[in-house]
């Protein structure tokens, strides 16, 4: 591990009022992947050295650039073209859109699952100022995905027609699934409860 690279967070705890943001939370984020930290609205996962984002006077010289939105303002821009107009619009070098890739520190940070899934290598998720996951991304889906979809709908027979597929079995709400899934196997409720 590259030590000078990592961002280590150790017992770090910060409190507003009577409210714990953050309560004794610690872990590293290490260099060459992206480590997501997922955390409700209000957990502290957007503070920067005690300050919102918001009141930085320069936050992208502090903290980085936001790749979510790349395509919300050009819907063919690419994420690193996107980094570049911001570090061109912020007087930031250019070499400095490709430090991600050769190996640096890279910590997002969000409330979005999705976000994380489509960009974060790694998951710290903190929940009422604590941590609930150090873990890789794939492995914290695997292990908080239910594997099956639940419907609900007056018409039961039309969405059984319309879900006639082997793999698909539609039974009625007030039957309870007792049995494991099989590997590839959907389940899907219908009816009422």
């Amino acid at each position: 591990m590259d030590d000078a690279n990592t961002i280590t967070i150790d017992h770090l705890t910060k409190t507003y009022g009577a409210t714990h943001a953050v309560d004794g939370l610690s872990f590293e984020v290490r260099p060459g992947q992206v480590t997501g930290f997922l955390g409700p609205n209000g957990s502290g996962t957007v503070t920067i050295n005690g300050r919102s984002f918001a009141d930085l006077r320069r936050p992208l010289h502090e903290v980085g650039a936001l790749l979510i939105a790349a395509r919300a303002f050009h819907p063919d821009r690419s994420a690193r073209n996107h980094l570049r107009c911001l570090a061109q619009s912020n007087h930031i070098p250019d070499r400095r859109v490709d430090e991600a890739a050769e190996g640096r520190t890279v910590l997002m940070s969000s409330h979005l699952m999705i976000e994380m899934a489509l960009t974060a290598d790694h998951l710290i998720v903190i929940g009422r100022g604590r941590l609930i996951a150090d873990t890789d991304v794939a492995g914290f889906i695997s292990a908080h995905s239910l594997g099956r979809i639940v419907v609900r709908t007056p018409e039961r027979a039309r969405l059984t027609e319309l879900t006639q597929h082997p793999r698909i079995l539609a039974e009625s709400a007030n039957r309870r699934r007792t049995r494991r899934k099989k590997p590839g196997e959907i389940f899907q409720q219908t009816g009422r409860q």
